[in-house]
């Protein structure tokens, strides 16, 4: 694909140079650098710890204390807290999951599909700093 790309640009470079009094190198540097270049570095499973998502997937309960229905917990929630993990710490993931969870039995609310909560994890922290703790409780209602 990347060799496809180049042979395009060249071909696009030389045509356009047929047409306008650029420097052939130039004009294929130009063309180059419209397509996005493949980035060198870890991948995300190399840059997130296993253990960790392990950790926090075996934190959600797989049925719902309160309705005793499924949860929907599967392998594809594991590439999220992969995601989740590049941006959170797995304390701060913990520490959401552990407090929705305790809100929702003290509500006698169901818990939300695993995924669902993982797309929209409450941000404690963040109410915490803003002083506004007292909308912590409605979070299970979001």
């Amino acid at each position: 694909m990347e060799r496809d790309i180049k042979i395009i640009s060249y071909l696009l470079a030389r045509l356009v140079i047929q047409a306008e009094d650029i420097e052939p190198n130039e004009l294929f540097e130009q063309i180059e650098s419209l397509f996005p270049k493949k980035k060198k570095g870890m991948t995300v499973k190399e840059k997130v710890d296993e253990d960790a998502v392990e950790r926090i997937y075996a934190l959600y309960p797989a049925k719902c204390p309160v309705s005793q229905r499924a949860t929907g917990k599967s392998s594809s929630d594991k590439r999220k807290i992969e995601k989740l993990l590049l941006s959170r710490t797995e304390e701060d993931i913990t520490t959401a999951i552990k407090r929705y969870l305790q809100e929702c039995i003290k509500a006698q609310s169901y818990i939300k599909n695993f995924a669902t909560l993982l797309n929209n994890l409450p941000d404690y922290e963040e109410m915490q700093k803003q002083g506004d703790d007292s909308n912590a409780a409605n979070v299970i209602d979001w």
